[in-house]
């Protein structure tokens, strides 16, 4: 066992536990699969028929509307380009920012162990539900740039929500291996800091 002595945050300095614990050194993981188990079940709502079905009607095209606004407005700005030009530059911007956003995030975690404080579920679910409007549009439109689907205009039309739906329950796999990926390196700071 290690010694890494650690206080949660909120608590007061003198509450103490070993960082190392089997829940919470794969937090981060546990976290990406009920994330990834989520996103598959509320796709699987809208075809089953059940009480979630409202949650598997709204949820996938709420997360991909703030792309589409930015979609709308280089639409307008750029309409000299082409659609694949433009959903392969909101590809990019995606990925970028979800690169971004995990670093930052990443960097806090350092910080956090640094200061021997324990990064709270509550913290990793706030940005879980954060890259969550990241990952389902970008899942969305790599399968646009792909050549998969068609232009990403009108999705909340049949044929269009559809593809949103399924895009949806795939890319939601995305928080498996960030999860994973959240927990190796919260573990490895903690073993250089120990």
């Amino acid at each position: 066992m290690n010694n890494f002595e650690v206080k949660n945050e909120g608590q007061s300095p003198d509450t103490k536990q070993s960082i190392i614990r089997k829940g919470y050194k794969y937090q981060a993981t546990i976290i990406g699969i009920v994330f990834a188990l989520g996103s598959i079940l509320t796709t699987l709502s809208m075809y089953l028929g059940t009480a979630l079905l409202i949650l598997g009607i709204l949820i996938p095209p709420l997360s991909i509307f703030p792309v589409l606004i930015i979609e709308e407005f280089l639409m307008e700005k750029m309409s000299n380009y082409s659609v694949y030009a433009i959903t392969t530059i909101i590809t990019i911007i995606l990925a970028v920012l979800l690169l971004l956003s995990l670093l930052i995030f990443l960097r806090s975690i350092r910080k956090k162990i640094e200061q021997k404080i324990k990064t709270s579920k509550r913290r990793i679910i706030f940005f879980f539900v954060a890259i969550l409007f990241i990952i389902q549009p970008l899942g969305l439109y790599i399968g646009f740039v792909l050549g998969v689907y068609q232009n990403a205009h009108s999705v909340f039309y049949k044929p269009h929500l559809n593809v949103v739906m399924y895009t949806f329950a795939i890319s939601g796999l995305a928080f498996i291996p960030i999860g994973l990926l959240i927990d190796v390196v919260k573990n490895n700071y903690i073993k250089k800091n120990s």
